[in-house]
């Protein structure tokens, strides 16, 4: 139960990441990304579908964020140190 939750919400956030971007199929027919705390049908939650149903762990993370003088900056945290 407890993995198959963790599951919807991790297609939620990804599916809700790639309307941000305007990168989704035409044929999961979702709302635009200005429509916000939009819920997903279980049928486009299942279109989206994970390699061998396997997440990788990495040892470092990078973060693009923008400064407070609008430059765009990049920060990288390794796991390790």
């Amino acid at each position: 139960m407890l993995l198959q939750e963790f599951t919807r919400c991790l297609k939620t956030h990804i599916l809700d990441r790639l309307r941000e971007q305007g990168d989704t199929p035409k044929s999961l027919d979702l709302p635009s990304k200005d429509v916000k705390d939009f819920e997903y049908h279980e049928e486009q939650l299942d279109a989206l579908i994970t390699s061998k149903n396997r997440l990788h762990e990495h040892k470092t993370l990078c973060i693009n964020y923008t400064t407070y003088d609008v430059q765009r900056e990049q920060d990288t945290i390794n796991a390790c140190s």
